[in-house]
């Protein structure tokens, strides 16, 4: 089984003869093939002949790339990385039944950092409204390997676009479909949140009634967290 987010696992193959005790076939080379939707998201094996062993055995390292859109996973999921072996003897081709490598799809966690304050039960950044700043950090984990998730989409929205559009966010207008990349090393994300110094009265005060609360939205597996601001 090979991780959906990239990676390798072998295919293991045995070759043996067709006597009422298969005895292993040694010294014999097979071919592995993958299919077209493997190769045209840049699956590769290490090798695509093999010599079999004395065991009659032969592995085949299958790799799957990072970096692959979630739209490109899902694709490459629903088809499969499937494959197709064969062996030559006295220039007759034998090939296997078409098979197919499983792929798994990680545990993800998107984890809110830095939030000092519990509003409504829910991680809270709070903002004055006559000018402030506010950055929401965030985590995006693997945790089927321990490993940080890099350079990854996570979106915000927030529930009220009107009162959301007072806002600025990473320089957009809060009301704006927001996104960020996870950082390539650490998997960590920001979104600034700024309060403009030159909103009227009546936008004060909009802003002052009413709690904002912000979806963030990891592109991977769709894990979401709320934070009130």
């Amino acid at each position: 089984a090979i991780s959906e987010l990239g990676g390798s696992g072998n295919i293991g193959v045995r070759l043996t003869s067709k006597e009422s005790t298969a005895q292993p076939v040694r010294d014999k080379t097979v071919t592995i093939q993958l299919g077209a939707k493997a190769l045209e998201y840049g699956v590769t094996t290490t090798q695509s002949t093999a010599t079999t062993d004395f065991n009659g055995e032969v592995v085949f390292a299958v790799n799957v790339p990072e970096g692959l859109t979630a739209a490109q996973r899902e694709d490459l999921k629903n088809t499969g990385i499937n494959y197709q072996l064969t062996y030559v003897e006295n220039n007759v081709s034998y090939k296997s039944e078409i098979q197919k490598v499983k792929i798994t799809t990680p545990s993800v966690s998107l984890n809110i950092l830095n939030a000092t304050n519990n509003i409504d039960n829910q991680a809270g950044y709070i903002l004055n409204n006559v000018g402030s700043t506010a950055t929401i950090q965030a985590q995006l984990n693997n945790q089927s390997s321990g490993e940080q998730v890099a350079d990854q989409t996570v979106k915000l929205v927030f529930d009220n676009p009107q009162l959301a559009s007072l806002l600025t966010v990473n320089g957009q207008l809060g009301s704006s479909n927001i996104t960020a990349s996870t950082d390539t090393t650490n998997g960590l994300v920001s979104f600034n949140i700024e309060v403009p110094s030159t909103l009227s009265d009546e936008e004060k005060e909009a802003l002052s009634k009413q709690v904002l609360t912000a979806t963030l939205t990891e592109t991977l597996t769709g894990n979401q967290q709320q934070v009130k601001v």
